[in-house]
């Protein structure tokens, strides 16, 4: 107490600095956790106390006695005492996922091979089971026991997971260098071809310059297999040729509208054109989606599809093979609807309908060929899906119609669509009826049909 009668009060607390190497241990205080190095306290009561470092893969220090005095900083450093040994892990593919469990049977770690570097594992002395798993690749694994301070490697030599599946040569008959190999769809090699797939069945099909040949073929789990197709006209499969000639467009009938007459000479060169109407099956494979309303199954025909969109799916369709698909023209499309030019009102190659031999008047699509195909192989030329064309729509264009392979008026908003629906009278279903629609238009009751070129 001075003269004043003020009492100055002495500190009955000092600092606490703790620090180890390596850092993150775990703090304990009497055996509460106070928190982790480095750690710095201020205003800690004087006294003494009895400190635990612990830090996982490390030796624990326990019962540090700790003195702390009035005013002053009491530091405590700790070198912590490795506690742990190391696996070397090399993986061959890489990406494999390592799952590390104790004697226990607890999962320690679970962790992906690196793709470039070895992965490193460090654990506590024990005993381990190492179990490597990759999807499509038979799993391994390693009993391990570690010694503190020890390290294991593990090379790509004694870690290499064996693929599941087989081997599969594809060649042709005759053999064609550079053939290309498609599978399921996707191609993936030219011949000579040695493929390695996963266990189950494909689709293998080569193609070159307009020629094919297809089957299907089961890998089975570790076999070797040789496939040789024989290539043949690509056509030969599901478009039918249609042989070039001369006939009479339009309104033969006499039962048409303005815009069928008048009837005047057409003639065609030779063309593949698909048996079937494209389905939706076909549109997935190329364009990765089904804008269909009526999903019944791939081989139901595709539907909700403008004039663009078609041309879109024809330019990805040419570009993953050789190119040589379209629309038909209108005059292609009425001359194989008509069986090569014949007279004929229907697809069916005959001049009446009823509800045994087409799609119309009805609720929904069917799939397609569910009818009787005309004398030409071609099936729902009349009825399921309208089908577009590529030409352009002028009511007056038969007026002055080129005579030789013509392809339609040079300007025009609208396209044509040819052989009615399965919703529409049988009227609309004649091979003369010209329908028409704005190229953006996306109708359930409207698809399409390919033409290959020769």
């Amino acid at each position: 107490m001075n003269d004043l009668g003020e009492v100055k009060l002495s500190p009955a607390f000092g600092g606490v600095k703790i620090t180890t190497e390596p850092s993150g241990a775990e703090i304990y205080i009497a055996g509460r956790k106070r928190g982790l190095t480095p750690w710095f306290a201020t205003e800690v009561a004087s006294g003494a106390y009895l400190i635990s470092l612990r830090k996982n893969l490390f030796h624990a220090i326990e019962n540090l006695r700790l003195i702390v005095e009035d005013g002053k900083i009491a530091r405590i450093h700790h070198q912590l005492e490795k506690n742990f040994g190391e696996i070397i892990l090399q993986t061959e593919p890489s990406r494999v996922t390592a799952t590390i469990i104790n004697a226990e049977d607890q999962i320690v770690m679970k962790k992906n091979t690196s793709e470039t570097d070895s992965t490193i594992f460090q654990l506590s002395p024990g005993n381990y089971r190492l179990k490597l798993e990759k999807e499509n690749y038979d799993p391994l694994a390693f009993k391990i026991s570690l010694a503190k301070n020890s390290r294991q490697s593990i090379t790509k030599q004694q870690a290499t997971l064996r693929r599941q599946g087989g081997f599969l040569v594809v060649s042709t008959k005759p053999f064609t260098r550079g053939a290309e190999v498609w599978v399921n769809g996707i191609k993936k090699a030219t011949v000579p071809a040695n493929l390695a797939l996963l266990t189950g069945e494909y689709d293998i099909e080569v193609k070159h310059k307009g020629k094919s040949g297809k089957e299907k073929v089961l890998i089975r789990d570790g076999e070797s297999q040789t496939l040789i197709l024989e290539l043949k006209e690509q056509s030969s499969g599901d478009f039918v040729f249609v042989k070039g000639g001369c006939y009479q467009m339009g309104d033969t009938f006499g039962e048409g509208d303005s815009d069928e007459k008048p009837v005047h000479q057409v003639c065609v060169d030779g063309f593949y054109l698909g048996k079937y109407e494209v389905t939706q099956g076909e549109w997935q494979k190329v364009m990765g989606n089904n804008p269909s309303r009526f999903k019944n199954g791939n081989n139901y025909p595709v539907e909700k599809v403008s004039w663009e969109e078609v041309q879109t799916f024809i330019s990805q369709l040419n570009r993953q093979t050789d190119g040589k698909y379209r629309l038909p023209t209108e005059a292609e499309w009425e001359y194989a609807c008509r069986e090569g030019g014949k007279s004929v009102k229907y697809g069916t190659g005959k001049n009446s309908l009823d509800s045994s031999s087409a799609r119309f008047n009805s609720g929904a699509t069917v799939k397609v060929g569910s009818y009787q195909p005309n004398a030409l192989g071609l099936y729902d030329m009349s009825g399921n899906v309208w089908e577009w064309v590529s030409d352009r729509y002028n009511k007056n264009y038969y007026g002055n119609s080129p005579g030789n392979n013509p392809t339609g008026p040079g300007s025009g908003s609208d396209r044509v669509r040819r052989g009615g629906s399965w919703d529409i009278i049988p009227g609309t279903l004649r091979c003369a009826f010209r329908g028409r629609g704005i190229p953006v238009d996306r109708i359930y009751i409207l698809g399409f049909r390919l033409l290959r070129t020769p």
